[in-house]
């Protein structure tokens, strides 16, 4: 009798023990087949990432060509005045145009009817013999204009997604009930710091470049913020953010009266180009600076001399040149005669 109990359950054993290798087997053959479809899957994303991304490496090594046209702008007549406008990477056509015209009208109002106030302040350190000197600039441009039956006569749509425009804008309104009312609102601030075995650098750039017409209200937002080499850039367009590739563009140019041919743009050439004209014309407008006080004070472990100037001018410019120096855009401007 005992035989036969043993019989059975050995023959259970036997039986159960098939049905697991069975259902070990089916399983591991699932489980190949689900790590074969995830191998596939895989090598297909990262193939494809991967073409991707050296993609986007060969458009951003390889040159932009750029027309010449940018370098040899038209000088503005007693009937006309010539802008260049540039909006930022990455936009559809239409919309880069659109604010490229309005920051090229901005720019003609900036340039034509400004008024600058600043506040520099210069610290100094009278505690030790170290040459240890701080300036920290403060400014704000307000500008504005009635522009009307401008017309773009050349444009140019670069690799990047950027629009380049150039406007020629009448001097005076032919239909005084038919104008765009271009404002200009900058912010800008900027901080030197020297000290004997470093330098410090920080700057923030705030532009409000609006368009208001009788059908439409048109505004754009754009803040670059540096400090050092480190760059981050906002940048707003009908209330529409815009994202900006933090990475050099490059660009290949022919103009005969530059120092290079290649251009390099971090972040694009509206960052370049505004910043060129902001740095000159904030260089310029320092012009009949009152000193209005001079304080010495313990302001921190270095500084103890403080001295602030102030100046408040209602100015106009002219663009003298474009050029490229040393790979960077370089606006030329000075204070026009008038003033």
């Amino acid at each position: 009798m005992k035989l036969i109990y043993t019989f059975i359950l050995l023959s259970f054993v036997f039986s159960l023990n098939a049905q697991v290798n069975k259902t070990s087997k089916r399983k591991i053959i699932e489980i190949e087949k689900e790590k074969k479809d995830f191998e596939n899957n895989f090598f297909e994303d990262f193939e494809a990432n991967f073409e991707e991304d050296n993609t986007n490496y060969l458009v951003n090594t390889t040159p932009c060509y750029i027309p010449s046209w940018l370098f040899n702008v038209p000088k503005s007549t007693n009937d006309y005045i010539y802008a260049i406008g540039i909006s930022d990477p990455g936009m559809d056509s239409a919309d880069a145009i659109q604010l490229a015209s309005v920051r090229a009208k901005s720019i003609v109002a900036l340039l034509n009817n400004s008024n600058i106030r600043n506040v520099t302040d210069f610290y100094s350190n009278l505690k030790s013999n170290a040459n240890e000197n701080m300036f920290e600039y403060y400014s704000q441009i307000l500008a504005s204009r009635k522009v009307s039956n401008d017309s773009i006569i050349n444009s140019f749509y670069t690799k990047y997604d950027e629009a380049v425009v150039l406007l020629r804008i009448p001097t005076n309104i032919i239909n005084s009930d038919d104008y765009d009312f271009i404002t200009m609102d900058c912010k800008l601030y900027k901080m030197d710091m020297n000290m004997e075995y470093a330098t410090q650098y920080e700057a923030m750039f705030e532009i409000d470049a609006n368009k208001y017409n009788e059908d439409t209200c048109f505004t754009s937002h754009y803040i670059l913020t540096e400090v050092n080499n480190n760059v981050d850039i906002l940048t707003e367009y009908m209330d529409n953010k815009i994202s900006i590739p933090n990475y050099y563009f490059n660009y290949k140019i022919f103009v005969n009266d530059s120092n290079s041919n290649q251009l390099s743009a971090d972040n694009g050439l509206w960052k370049e180009y505004i910043k060129s004209i902001l740095l000159k014309v904030l260089n310029l407008s320092q012009i009949n600076s009152v000193k209005v006080k001079t304080m010495r004070e313990n302001y921190s472990s270095i500084y103890e001399k403080m001295t602030r100037e102030v100046s408040n001018n209602n100015l106009q410019f002219d663009i003298d040149n474009i050029q490229v120096i040393d790979n960077r855009l370089k606006v030329g401007i000075s204070i026009c005669p008038d003033n």
